[in-house]
């Protein structure tokens, strides 16, 4: 199932923070890559040129798959296709993480810019998905919508779909 075991020691409560600080990770680098790809569409760059980029530097990395993810508008897909990590999972998960941190008196700044253009992302794109029961039908983005989030911000559509 995984590439190494990590041991964290006798702690169990060490196994959830690497898990966090993992998707904190993964958070930002979603933050980011829009960043990237919104300037280099508004700069004159070009998304395709900088995705071309990324696709060289980053190889086989979650960097070119969302990147390409991104670029294709599958953030915010059309029915039948699903979404791929739902907003409302990825806001837990940043929720989680900006708790933790300010119980140990640190900061998560990048997650809490994240957690802000992803509430935006859900307002502009999905219904309010009740993760409890996972309903697949209702939610419309997934956490990778941040780059909508700021398409939108800079003057350009949301996406494909959504203005």
């Amino acid at each position: 199932m995984a590439r190494a075991t990590i041991n964290l020691g006798p702690d169990v409560s060490k196994a959830t923070l690497l898990k966090i600080s993992g998707n904190t990770l993964i958070l930002g680098m979603i933050e980011v890559l829009a960043e990237a790809l919104v300037f280099a569409e508004k700069s004159g760059l070009g998304p395709d040129t900088l995705n071309e980029f990324i696709q060289l530097m980053f190889p086989n990395s979650p960097y070119a798959a969302y990147s390409n993810r991104m670029l294709a508008g599958d953030y915010a897909p059309v029915a039948p296709q699903r979404p791929g990590f739902f907003v409302d999972l990825a806001r837990k998960d940043a929720g989680h993480a900006m708790a933790l941190a300010k119980e140990c008196g640190a900061r998560l700044e990048v997650v809490e810019l994240m957690d802000k253009h992803l509430k935006t992302a859900k307002e502009v794109g999905g219904e309010n998905m009740d993760i409890r029961y996972f309903d697949w039908d209702v939610e419309k983005t997934d956490r990778s919508s941040t780059y909508g989030t700021l398409r939108k911000e800079a003057g350009l559509k949301f996406s494909k779909t959504i203005d």
